[in-house]
């Protein structure tokens, strides 16, 4: 193996040349590190939180998500993550969403917990994402059901799949003028569901 170290632009520039384009490598360190690819359970879950997001900016206009986006999120050595969604709030409306590596802060990082080293890794990614300077992590277990809140501020708590994720008042976020995704409103259960198209029931229009 190669004693190289990469930066994340040089990531970057390699990422699609990859197997599977790339999209399920990171860089960790400088070192290009392959994940397990995810279970239909994570993509039905990535699926529905789409659909949610989607619906929570039509009310609530303060920023954009990008999904699969890889973020840089330290230098020397250069490490990049690539979680579910990013969150962001300043910039050029959906600047980044041509990026192949991001370098602007994520207000909010949403991962899923859907593979052993993803798990693995959980508490590593939550301290560099939140090092970098991003206000809100979710994380989205896909086994056990449930979603675990993490706040710059230090607040943390986890919600089962019967309860409700609201947004709080204490969601600060420095670049912004009110707390974050301020109204937003959704039952756990939500992000499991399985669509009739999904599992057969029904097709989809045409």
């Amino acid at each position: 193996m190669s004693d190289e170290l990469l930066t994340a632009e040089e990531f970057a520039d390699r990422k699609f040349d990859l197997p599977n384009a790339g999209r399920w490598v990171e860089l960790v360190k400088g070192r290009i590190v392959t994940l397990h690819p995810p279970n239909d359970a994570h993509g039905r879950t990535l699926l529905n939180l789409s659909k949610t997001l989607a619906s929570a900016l039509e009310i609530n206009r303060q920023g954009y998500f990008c999904f699969e986006l890889a973020v840089s999120v330290a230098r020397n050595p250069d490490t990049v993550r690539s979680p579910a969604a990013c969150f962001f709030v300043d910039g050029p409306q959906f600047g980044e969403m041509d990026e192949i590596v991001s370098f602007r802060i994520p207000a909010i990082v949403i991962e899923l917990a859907s593979t052993p080293d993803r798990q693995k890794s959980m508490q590593q990614r939550v301290d560099e994402y939140q090092a970098l300077g991003t206000e809100l992590v979710w994380i989205i277990d896909v086994g056990q059901r449930s979603v675990n809140c993490i706040h710059s501020n230090g607040e943390r708590f986890s919600l089962s799949e019967s309860e409700t994720l609201t947004a709080r008042p204490t969601w600060t976020c420095e670049r912004l003028d009110r707390p974050l995704l301020e109204g937003f409103n959704c039952p756990i259960s939500t992000f499991f569901e399985e669509p009739d198209w999904w599992t057969g029931k029904s097709s989809p229009s045409v």
